[in-house]
């Protein structure tokens, strides 16, 4: 047995009962106290992977959805705006052009609608998928009258019509990225908030360790004491 740890025993088996019942309780209170902010500092760094992962799937992912969705969108204005001042376009070849792009976007926005949404982006979400809807009409309407060898009129209906609708689909865009920016901001933050609580726990921890280990060395010192026996002076 180690000399120390046996000199320690005997030490701890001398003091009186009143005083060993003191420290077992301040052992007692170091490990609850150690065992509460370790499951406390584990909710802590649990709650630190789900904000992280949900940065990750709810909002760095839709971030890139909502980015190629606009890019598709104004590929399609490209090819609308590049017939607006000519008579002498494919009609056929501007069709599949505008419809290209569309499964590739029913299979963005299907995938985005899977992610978690907040309150207010729950709400632009449905704006936006009602403004798509209406834009999306007025291009088959377009397509159907430049089947029909109506060129001029699907042009018309373009600039009287299909210009507004595409803004209003572009401004839910922009409004649905500027809520990814706030609510990954927003989960940064929180994950700081948890890292700093888990940080102050470790120094409680450690305040508290010295502070109950000074307090038994209190109570060994002074229980020794008063258990000398007490020394006869002799005067000269």
């Amino acid at each position: 047995m180690d000399p120390f740890l046996f000199y320690s025993m005997r030490e701890l088996y001398n003091l009186s009962p009143k005083s060993r019942w003191r420290i077992l309780l301040l052992l007692f209170s170091v490990m609850f106290i150690l065992l509460a902010s370790g499951l406390i500092e584990n909710y802590n760094l649990q709650r630190v992977n789900e904000d992280i992962s949900s940065m990750y799937a709810d909002r760095l992912i839709p971030s890139s959805q909502i980015y190629y969705v606009t890019e598709y969108l104004f590929e399609k204005r490209v090819v609308l705006e590049s017939i607006e001042n000519r008579s002498d376009f494919d009609e056929e070849e501007v069709i599949n052009r505008l419809r290209s792009r569309n499964s590739e976007m029913d299979s963005l926005i299907s995938n985005y609608y899977q992610t978690y949404l907040v309150e207010d982006e729950a709400e632009h979400v449905q704006t936006f998928d009602r403004n798509l809807k209406i834009y999306l009409e007025t291009e088959d309407r377009m397509a159907e009258l430049m089947q029909n060898g109506r060129k001029e009129a699907a042009l018309r209906l373009y600039e009287t019509v299909g210009r507004d609708q595409f803004r209003s689909v572009i401004e839910e865009l922009n409004i649905l990225a500027d809520v990814q920016l706030r609510v990954g901001q927003e989960l940064l933050e929180k994950s700081r908030n948890e890292l700093g609580y888990n940080k102050l726990l470790y120094y409680v921890r450690v305040l508290v360790i010295i502070t109950i280990g000074i307090f038994i060395l209190v109570i060994i010192r002074t229980s020794r004491l008063m258990h000398q026996p007490e020394q006869n002076y002799r005067m000269n």
